[in-house]
């Protein structure tokens, strides 16, 4: 018999099982605030293991997680360990650029988040860059950005 690991063929168009999620030390009272909201969303990164990608581009010829599978995801894991997620505009800029098709509207937006557990928070910047030739490019941009 070898020691070699053996390793389960995936079924056809079935995902494997996802690993077992990594242990992280409870979320104690005497913790600081810092170390708790830590802890909190090493949590709720644990508790997400895959999320199907259920979005397809039909221009480019892909499939990606849409924003409503992973809110689906997120927003109950996060609820789970008494966490809220904000995000606010920090700035955006746009302006026009010539393409050879016309005029292309190009717009930069960012985005901040904010984890919090009501006593504490952690901030964090996501940046998206979107252009279009009619009046969806800040919309692209947003969406870019809150995909970070």
């Amino acid at each position: 018999m070898s020691d070699a690991a053996v390793v389960p063929i995936e079924s056809e168009g079935v995902p494997p099982e996802p690993p077992p999620a990594p242990a992280v030390p409870p979320v104690t009272p005497d913790l600081p605030p810092r170390v708790a909201l830590v802890r909190k969303m090493a949590r709720v990164m644990a508790a997400i293991h895959r999320i199907p990608k259920r979005g397809w581009n039909d221009f480019h010829k892909y499939h990606y997680a849409t924003e409503a599978d992973i809110n689906e995801a997120v927003r109950g894991a996060l609820a789970e360990q008494g966490l809220a997620l904000l995000h606010d505009i920090a700035d955006y800029t746009v302006s026009d650029l010539q393409s050879k098709n016309g005029v292309l509207r190009l717009a930069t937006v960012r985005v901040k988040f904010i984890v919090t557990d009501g006593a504490e928070s952690h901030e964090f910047i996501g940046i998206g860059e979107g252009s279009d030739g009619g009046d969806k490019a800040y919309y692209k941009a947003l969406t870019g950005a809150e995909a970070l």
